[in-house]
């Protein structure tokens, strides 16, 4: 750190701390350096800790960017009696109506405008009753929820796209009950807790063929285009029977509450068990306490 810290100080006395190209060099140098400093503390880390991830999908992310071999695979928990109960609730009667649901947190990564695209193709060919987007809206993203909106208008989607921001859990429960079909819009997510927990509910869920999402949705309801993620829906709307739902919210109890304490667990387990095989080995290769008194 000396060292590099000396050579900008020579920059600044050689060329002038006034001028403004200089200054943002340095700038980029030390950002740079700061970088690298963090990076290197995040990979020994990294290197030192038992790593926890949620899907295969982040575990290989993980092993290209860190190179680890050993990492553990939990997803997150489920409140799969809650969103089942709506699936109970819902079965045999006529409240569900052909609504698309969107989950998703109003920011830019979470690639909403995909969703609007979708409405749009749907809408012109007459499929579904609407689109409802569902979401908690933070200050910082007003102007993409603004874009958002607008986006609707210049598209003619006002009567098709509602967004409901930061909605109560009774008001997300309501929704759900009142949908058929559940599209995730951003590709690459690495697990995708609101896609599990639709289809607890009993929705059919529509998601890129890319991510953690794609080791439990079933194949045929997993796209590549938004033009896909349409005949995909089509085809739910019109031809999948409603017990079919049923059938993919009962394939993911393994995400329930007791499947992630008992997984937990395991993974504690097996963790205790090396470090103490360590220590054990350990020892052994300690001289014995009586030979050293005797030297």
């Amino acid at each position: 750190m000396t060292e590099r810290s000396n050579i900008f100080s020579d920059i600044m006395d050689r060329e002038g701390i006034n001028n403004p190209k200089n200054c943002k060099t340095l700038q980029f140098s030390r950002r740079k350096e700061y970088f690298e400093i963090i990076k290197y503390g995040y990979w020994n880390l990294m290197r030192n800790s038992t790593v926890i991830t949620n899907s295969e999908f982040s575990r290989r992310a993980i092993v290209d960017a860190f190179g680890l071999g050993n990492i553990y695979i939990l997803s997150p928990p489920i409140d799969i009696e809650t969103f089942s109960n709506v699936a109970l609730m819902t079965n045999g009667d006529d409240k569900r109506n052909d609504t698309i649901l969107v989950i998703a947190r109003i920011a830019p990564h979470k690639k909403i405008e995909n969703a609007i695209k979708l409405a749009k193709i749907l809408k012109n060919n007459n499929i579904g009753k609407g689109m409802k987007i569902v979401g908690n809206l933070y200050y910082y993203f007003f102007d993409y929820y603004s874009e958002l909106q607008q986006m609707v208008l210049n598209l003619g989607l006002t009567d098709y796209v509602t967004f409901e921001i930061n909605a109560s859990l009774d008001k997300l429960l309501s929704i759900i009950r009142e949908s058929r079909v559940y599209f995730h819009p951003m590709a690459g997510e690495h697990f995708g807790m609101a896609v599990l927990e639709a289809m607890a509910a009993g929705l059919v869920p529509v998601v890129p063929n890319e991510g953690g999402l794609a080791e439990f949705v079933p194949q045929e309801y997993r796209f590549n285009t938004i033009e896909q993620a349409a005949e995909i829906i089509v085809c739910v709307l019109n031809h999948l029977p409603r017990t079919g739902r049923i059938e993919i919210s009962n394939d993911i109890n393994k995400f329930s509450n007791t499947h992630y304490i008992e997984g937990f667990q395991t993974i504690l387990n097996e963790v205790v068990s090396q470090k103490k095989m360590m220590s054990a080995n350990v020892r052994k290769c300690l001289p014995d306490r009586a030979w050293l008194q005797q030297i």
